[in-house]
């Protein structure tokens, strides 16, 4: 039972650590934005199952 405890604060402290570096870069300005996108390969690929489809699993 410790262990699961253990586990479950290194967890909730690497969640709070990731949130808290994101609050200190805030909001990307529109510029910044668009830099990056461009920056971005051509998207490819979807994942779609027709509803029609026999065998659902991956």
């Amino acid at each position: 039972m410790k262990r699961h405890s253990r586990v479950a604060a290194m967890i909730c402290f690497g969640l709070l650590s990731i949130s808290a570096q994101s609050q200190e870069q805030g909001r990307w300005s529109e510029q910044r934005a668009n830099e990056w996108y461009a920056k971005q390969p051509w998207l490819v690929g979807a994942n779609y199952i027709p509803s029609n489809a026999i065998d659902l699993t991956p």
